[in-house]
């Protein structure tokens, strides 16, 4: 160190548990850390009355430093008291700075390589508490999850039905599984509880100006040796860093104190208390054991969960809960007095409850007995598909003769089971909603789900999205509630009035002229586009329709909604439209949320289809998106997209010109974008290379925009930049965000501009609709519609 100002170090062994700095002392010193590793805790009452046991007592662990490192500085410019004590975590190495006069200023000044090295250890555990904070939040989210799931768990093998978190599981139509694993116990059921865990818009990268921190570590790390000279003549650079980064820190530390000691109480609650989500497994250990429906190994797997548990905490606190080590013992220990049970085969309670299933549809069925004998002689055939020649020509026939069979059998029964509405067999039911024709082409595991899971399609769903199975809606078509949707041939409305040839078939404006349009041509293409084989989609339901756990791939109409309104919550001009308001003698043009139908089509696939967004383009009609009931894919991303292409589509249909880079709102700025972007100059070489990349390899426009819409709702809805500067632009003004979500993300520099000028239009906007709107009001209160346009007007 530079002799210029008089110091004195003193090098020093610290064993382990050793207290280095406690808080509340005033001493001011640099503390280099050599070896070993340093516990930093903090105590967020008041400790002045406190002796030294007591404050380590009531302190929790808020970070770690590594050696080698500096620690212990936040006190060194403004006389304050250490705000936390730091405790040797292992035998520590640690020299101490110490400067007799006090004069920290003249010490750094005459010290910029010292000063340089303090600005970047504060940046660093800055940035790293930052990361810290996140993960205390999403380890919440995970005690809140497992607490529910265990306490599920405890509710099913007690039948105590009249548990508030058994009765909302159970009323929003949640299925413990044929067989409870430990994937149950690590599901997420949040949808269906009406749950969110954890805080899934906490950013503390905005909260504690992370922008500024990168500002500062871009400036001090550019260029070390010019930063470092600055200093020498500038000592007031240093003082305003070291001054801001103290504020930062000790905003994060008291943030992290708060959220280690929450993490502490729930899990106390979750491990400690007499009825705590554990000790109540606990309790009914013996019984899961000799439970038939639960695997044998899952007490063993609770132990793994909980050690791991511990594991993350112990990391992120500090604490091992010794206490309860002797129940895992107890928890691992196989049953006393049985003898390890062998695997037993399946009794086939459901196989022999379906026995002849597809005797049983067909018999319901009208068809004629040749009809009959066809399909029951293709789902033979079907069994014998040899994998490998799947793309056969004989295998190409009979897939060909087996989706004929199906749409032909899937009308022939819905027309009958509307006719016949009570006793309709359920294997009948279970074919209409599921695709299921034979009992022996399906495991009993999932014959028993599927048994299960029927109540999702035949009883009321509490949701706020019109979610409805393919039976449902094909009964709007079939009574003239909707129009029959857009087909490769054209609109049902003008085909059923042109004249037909002896060649074609004819379609007529009936019932059964709709129902059989409909399933001919929408619900035909559909489900082989949704399916996990565009090229071979067999229709029934097989074993190997499913690729995965059943509770995961299985979607509810609760699930659908849940997606959705995380998604809205973000886009929440998604489903608004220009429409025209009226009462006698007046009228206005205003934007109305008309809410899509979501389709759950019973087939098993990989994606979610956007059929059209709106039908004979008339804007007060709902689009239409349909959806594989067994979803083998991320039906979160699928969605998006599919939300994605809606928005393309929409934007196209809403105006004659939409090329044009103007008039053509967000399709016009979208192509002008993709037309132009070699000649944008706010477009770096890599940014340009990257679009040029991205319209090779996505051919359709409309997928090349769903892929920018995804990164937009995943992504730079969290301020998490991933579209080029031009393309955020176009999107933040029209695909705005939420008030909540832009005075969040607005912090950070690559939104502060957009922002502005967003808020500069919106505010005009509003003024002028609101003023034209004054005529309208009765005893101060709007008409709901255009009240509720003002309302998007300010989100």
């Amino acid at each position: 160190m530079d002799q210029k100002v008089n110091y004195k170090a003193d090098k020093k062994n610290y064993s382990k548990d050793s207290v280095i700095i406690l808080q509340g002392s005033s001493n001011r010193e640099i503390n280099f850390l050599h070896n070993g590793t340093v516990e930093i805790k903090r105590c967020g009452e008041n400790i002045k009355l406190l002796q030294e046991n007591e404050i380590l007592k009531k302190s929790k662990r808020i970070g770690v430093v590594e050696s080698p490192s500096i620690f212990g500085v936040q006190n060194l410019m403004n006389y304050s008291e250490h705000e936390s004590s730091f405790i040797a975590l292992t035998d520590c190495l640690i020299t101490k700075y110490i400067i007799p006069s006090n004069n920290f200023v003249e010490f750094f000044k005459a010290n910029p390589s010292i000063s340089l090295n303090i600005l970047l250890t504060m940046e660093e555990y800055a940035k790293k508490s930052l990361v810290s904070l996140k993960k205390y939040v999403d380890f919440i989210g995970v005690i809140d999850k497992l607490s529910d799931n265990f306490n599920l768990l405890y509710s099913y093998v007690t039948q105590s039905k009249k548990d508030e978190i058994y009765e909302k599981f159970i009323s929003n139509s949640g299925i413990f599984p044929v067989k409870i694993e430990s994937s149950f116990l690590t599901s997420d059921f949040s949808g269906i509880l009406d749950k969110t865990y954890g805080d899934p818009n906490y950013n503390p990268n905005n909260k504690f100006e992370r922008n500024q921190i990168d500002f500062f570590q871009n400036l001090i790390k550019t260029r070390p040796a010019s930063f470092i000279s600055l200093l020498t003549k500038e000592i007031n650079i240093f003082l305003y860093i070291f001054d801001n980064l103290s504020s930062i820190i000790k905003s994060i530390d008291i943030e992290t104190e708060k959220f280690v000691s929450k993490i502490e109480n729930k899990l106390n609650t979750f491990f400690l208390e007499g009825s705590s989500p554990f000790n109540k497994i606990y309790s009914i250990a013996e019984k899961i054991k000799k439970n038939v429906n639960i695997d044998d190994k899952l007490t063993k797997s609770i132990v793994k969960i909980c050690r791991n548990i511990e594991h993350i905490n112990k990391k992120l606190g500090g604490r091992e809960y010794v206490e309860i080590f002797p129940k895992y013992d107890m928890l691992n220990a196989d049953l006393k007095g049985v003898k390890p049970i062998k695997p037993v085969t399946s009794t086939g309670k459901y196989q022999k409850m379906f026995k002849d299933s597809t005797k049983i549809i067909l018999s319901f069925s009208t068809l004629g007995s040749d009809q009959k004998e066809r399909i029951i002689r293709n789902i033979k055939d079907m069994q014998k598909i040899n994998p490998e020649s799947i793309l056969s020509k004989d295998t190409r026939a009979l897939i060909k003769r087996l989706q004929d069979d199906y749409f032909e059998l899937y009308q022939n029964l819905f027309l009958k089971t509307i006719k016949k509405s009570i006793n309709i067999p359920i294997p009948v039911k279970l074919f209409l909603y599921f695709s299921f024709i034979n009992e022996r082409i399906i495991t009993e595991e999932q014959l028993e789900f599927i048994y299960n899971s029927m109540n999702y399609y035949t009883k009321p769903q509490n949701t706020e999205y019109p979610i409805i199975s393919l039976y449902d809606y094909l009964l709007l078509i079939y009574n003239k509630e909707e129009e029959p949707g857009l087909s490769e041939i054209g609109e049902f409305r003008k085909i059923v009035k042109k004249p037909f040839s002896r060649k074609e078939k004819i379609i007529e404006d009936t019932p059964c002229g709709r129902l059989d349009f409909e399933i001919d041509n929408m619900i035909r293409s559909s489900m082989r586009i949704t399916s996990d084989n565009i090229r071979a989609y067999i229709p029934y339901l097989t074993e190997k329709s499913f690729k995965g756990d059943l509770n995961q791939i299985f979607v509810s109409p609760k699930k659908i909604d849940t997606f959705m309104k995380k998604i809205a919550s973000i886009d929440y001009t998604l489903f608004f439209r220009e429409l025209t308001w009226k009462i006698p003698g007046k009228s206005e043009l205003i934007k109305k949320e008309i809410k899509p139908y979501f389709i759950i089509i019973p087939n098993a696939g990989l994606r979610v289809q956007m059929w059209q967004e709106m039908v004979y383009n008339l804007r007060s009609t709902r689009a239409r998106f349909l959806i594989p009931v067994f979803f083998n894919g991320n039906i979160n991303k699928s969605l998006i997209h599919s939300c994605g292409h809606f928005r393309w589509n929409m934007a196209k249909a809403l105006v004659s010109n939409w090329m044009d880079p103007v008039d053509g709102g967000l399709a016009g700025a979208y192509y002008d974008y993709e037309q132009t972007y070699k000649k944008m100059m706010g477009l770096t070489i890599e940014a340009k290379e990257k679009i040029k990349e991205q319209i090779r390899g996505i051919k359709i426009d409309r997928a090349r925009f769903a892929t920018d819409y995804y990164e937009w709702i995943l992504f730079e809805s969290q301020g998490i930049p991933k579209l080029n500067k031009v393309l955020r632009k176009i999107f933040y003004r029209l695909i705005p965000f939420p008030k909540n979500i832009r005075d969040t993300i607005s912090k950070l520099p690559v939104y502060i501009e957009l922002d502005r000028k967003f808020n500069i239009v919106r505010t005009r906007d509003f003024k002028r609709i609101e003023a034209r709107f004054r005529k309208y009001k009765e005893v101060d209160q709007l008409p709901e519609d255009l009240h509720a346009y003002l309302n998007i007007l300010q989100g």
